[in-house]
């Protein structure tokens, strides 16, 4: 297997605009095109070999760093992904996006089918995170209804709603 392109927490690259940049040498290394809107979320897989985009566009799209292509376009969300992140307490096996159509959802990162749609929002979700807890499986979104929800899902293995707690 080889190692991975990024030491894990150090900081070397930036995606910006749908670029990939080495902050060491302030070049651009790779133009990831493909969402037909600027891209407005990003986050890296614990592994370092992938990247999941949100855009204008209403997808999500997971890149491969190390074939350098998009391997899945996900049309999940009716409104612009604000929000896109791998979930790092299960090792990246799930993705999680949040939109301005106010919802959160859960995908799978292996066949990226959609496990679970979180509602309860009232307004544009702004941010997604997990928890890095081992096996927490707790995700945050933050929205425009001035809420915060921790989400606690009993599961991922089918599509419900997840109990949210407000602050």
């Amino acid at each position: 297997m080889d190692p991975p392109l990024l030491p894990p927490n150090v900081p070397c690259f930036l995606l910006l605009a749908g670029r990939l940049w080495d902050c060491r040498t302030g070049r651009s290394i790779w133009t990831l095109e493909g969402h037909i809107k600027q891209v407005l979320a990003m986050d890296f897989s614990p592994n370092g070999y992938q990247v999941v985009t949100g855009s204008d566009d209403h997808q999500a799209k997971v890149w491969d760093l190390r074939a350098r292509k998009c391997v899945y376009t996900i049309p999940g969300h009716r409104s612009l992904i604000s929000s896109a992140h791998f979930e790092h307490s299960s090792g990246g096996q799930y993705i999680v996006t949040g939109g301005y159509d106010g919802l959160v959802k859960v995908w799978s990162s292996k066949d990226f089918k959609l496990l679970r749609n979180l509602a309860g929002h009232e307004g544009k979700v702004m941010a997604v995170d997990s928890s890095p807890a081992p096996n927490s499986h707790l995700i945050a979104s933050v929205s425009y209804d001035r809420t915060v929800k921790l989400w606690a899902p009993e599961g991922v293995e089918e599509e419900k709603h997840g109990d949210a707690m407000e602050s």
